[in-house]
């Protein structure tokens, strides 16, 4: 991105030899990272040298120069993100710890982007580092979706923050030049992110995400941000609060909260509409998994949210494991199984939300975990629950959950033919159950099992096994006559 040539001396007294001497030598550390490298290793210490130059003791030219070399290294790392997600090579583990990069660049040039404002001779340089910083912002919030992991606390805070500095100076959608020469504006960018977010990366596998990504690239242009008083039609409300740590959500979710001037509207009257005319071009090319997808987003743009005529807000201790051998163990009555102190803070027709205290009790990272509830006071069976986002909201952690039908119970699960063995959580009745086993159980339809529950044994067919999430998959099973 062009910028005009610095004066002579930057701050603190740093000459120009001086600044382009120390960003030879991080171009020589960038260097020497091997290219093959394991993606954790690359990710730490792209992070340790971003977080070291996130100094205000620096002059301002050699830490945008900087940031701007460590962002084209990150641009070859995420190259190698999207292959293993197209190769359905990931392996998740070794990409943990992006989010947490890309979160340490958008904070960077956010930082430097704020100092360059205030130089008129480094004015040029101040939108692409707000666009930088806009870019990765929310690409860390996006990566962590896509990971399944929680969504990093303060992250979309910024992002909406970022974006509201652009509107604020009117530059939001004033061109600027990104990647190979390609043209983009801050409030595009901000909107397709927006978009993403909306069609709730939890419930998808990271391949669908990224499949998603590029299959709403057009649609994502036509979206607008208005005021708050300017109403569109009802199907393509979504509210945001440029002043809260979370993304846009339909209008009807909640009466809005604080001064009407930090509140926007995402209208997706367009970008339904050009959905709308892909879907009917499907014909010419789309996989059953892109239509399906498509629809899929499609239904969110354009249905009102349902949740705010069925949302309730309760105030109720519910002990409950995580995890589904925890959950067996828990089930099971087994004496060294202690469970969370949850409580159920509010719950509508398809989920619920608790409510976990900070301090000890404090569970890992668990989006697409099971969980598992039961009120015992009441004497109500317990209940089974997929986890779908996870956060911090300053004194507690807030877990929100898609419920599952029937009630839980534990059950031990053996593969006839292998001898292989897992806990699982059983659904439903004797008639009709469901085998809740973690995702990596190796497992396929046909294949036959026994399983015992409350001291029964019982014999199965597998029939279908569907994942819930990365982490959990149900088996749906039929009985094997003269076998129970």
């Amino acid at each position: 991105m062009g910028a005009e040539r610095e004066p002579e001396r930057g701050q603190g007294g740093w000459k120009e030899p001086a600044i382009a001497d120390h960003l030879r030598r991080l171009q020589r550390r960038l260097q020497r990272l091997p290219p093959d490298a394991q993606p954790r290793s690359l990710c730490e210490t792209l992070t340790a040298e971003t977080t070291r130059l996130d100094h205000p003791g620096l002059p301002l030219p050699l830490r945008y120069r900087a940031f701007a070399l460590l962002d084209r290294r990150t641009e070859n790392l995420l190259h190698r993100f999207d292959a293993a997600l197209s190769s359905e090579r990931l392996d998740p583990a070794q990409w943990q710890a992006l989010p947490a990069l890309c979160g340490s660049l958008g904070s960077g040039f956010a930082t430097v982007a704020r100092e360059l404002d205030r130089v008129p001779a480094y004015r040029s340089m101040f939108l692409p580092a707000l666009y930088l910083a806009l870019s990765h912002t929310g690409r860390a919030a996006l990566y962590a979706a896509t990971l399944h992991l929680p969504p990093p606390v303060g992250t979309l805070l910024r992002m909406n923050q970022l974006y509201a500095s652009a509107e604020t100076l009117g530059i939001a959608n004033t061109p600027v030049t990104v990647g190979s020469g390609r043209l983009d504006t801050l409030g595009h960018a901000f909107c397709r992110l927006q978009l993403l977010l909306l069609a709730d990366p939890y419930r998808l596998e990271p391949r669908e995400t990224h499949l998603l990504r590029h299959l709403l690239s057009p649609a994502a242009e036509l979206a607008r941000i208005l005021p708050w008083q300017s109403l569109p039609s009802p199907g393509s409300r979504f509210l945001l609060d440029l002043e809260a740590d979370r993304a846009a959500h339909h209008v009807d979710e909640r009466i809005p909260v604080g001064p009407e001037e930090r509140l926007r509207l995402l209208d997706l009257t367009l970008t339904g509409g050009a959905l709308r005319e892909l879907l009917r071009g499907s014909s010419s090319g789309y996989t059953p998994t892109e239509a399906r997808l498509l629809t899929e987003v499609l239904e969110r743009v354009e249905t009102t949210s349902p949740r705010r005529a069925s949302r309730e807000e309760r105030d109720i201790a519910l002990p409950g494991a995580i995890g589904i051998v925890s959950a067996a163990r828990w089930l099971s009555g087994h004496p060294a199984s202690t469970p969370f102190p949850f409580r159920l803070v509010d719950e509508s027709d398809g989920g619920k939300q608790f409510s976990l205290p900070t301090g000890p009790h404090a569970p890992p990272s668990v989006v697409g975990e099971l969980l598992v509830t039961q009120n015992e006071e009441s004497g109500e069976k317990a209940e089974a629950s997929v986890i779908r986002w996870y956060r911090h909201d300053g004194e507690n952690w807030r877990i929100g959950v898609e419920r599952l039908e029937g009630n839980a119970r534990a059950a031990q699960l053996r593969i006839v033919g292998r001898g292989t063995s897992c806990s699982a959580v059983v659904l439903g009745k004797r008639k009709l159950r469901c085998l809740l086993v973690p995702a990596g159980c190796d497992l396929s339809a046909g294949d036959r099992i026994l399983y015992r529950v409350e001291e029964v044994s019982m014999a199965a067919r597998v029939e279908e096994v569907r994942p819930l999430s990365s982490l959990v998959s149900a088996l749906h099973i039929s009985s094997l006559a003269g076998e129970n």
